[in-house]
């Protein structure tokens, strides 16, 4: 039997899905990040707080904060998961805004578990206590464990 040669086989093909080359959108993109942060927390908190109001709250003001909700968590998290979900291929400039990004994520956490702290001091419902808890835990546990994932 003669031998017959195997494949040659091609190098693995770099796609760029997640590709931002430009410095000026990886700083609309944190921009965008950090909007996110503030309006999704803002919306978490307008929500508790409506939840465990004595008074009736109207239609709109729920809208209002679950509409802040879905925004700002689509914010943050899809640009989150598009930057995780493919990290062979970010190019180096992602890579920096990814770093960054969940840099600024788990500081809001620390900020909100410091902040949380001393509001523990306040007046203010046990509710929106445990809400502002659970958001420091949640900025704090999704860069922690994107970091973990991607090793």
């Amino acid at each position: 039997m003669a031998a017959v040669p195997a494949e040659i086989s091609r190098p693995r093909r770099k796609v760029t899905i997640v590709g931002i080359d430009d410095p000026f959108w990886v700083f609309v993109s944190i921009i965008f990040f950090v909007l996110g942060l503030v309006v999704f927390a803002k919306g978490v908190m307008t929500i508790t707080g409506l939840l465990f109001s004595a008074e009736n709250a109207r239609a709109n003001e729920w809208l209002i904060g679950f509409g802040a909700t879905a925004v700002g968590g689509l914010l943050v998290f899809a640009q989150l998961w598009a930057n995780a979900s493919h990290p062979s291929t970010r190019s180096s400039i992602s890579d920096y805004s990814f770093a960054i990004m969940k840099s600024l994520m788990f500081l809001a956490g620390i900020v909100l578990f410091v902040g949380g702290i001393f509001d523990l001091l306040g007046t203010r419902s046990s509710a929106q206590d445990i809400s502002e808890g659970l958001l420091a835990a949640v900025f704090i546990l999704t860069p922690v464990s994107l970091q973990v994932i991607e090793k």
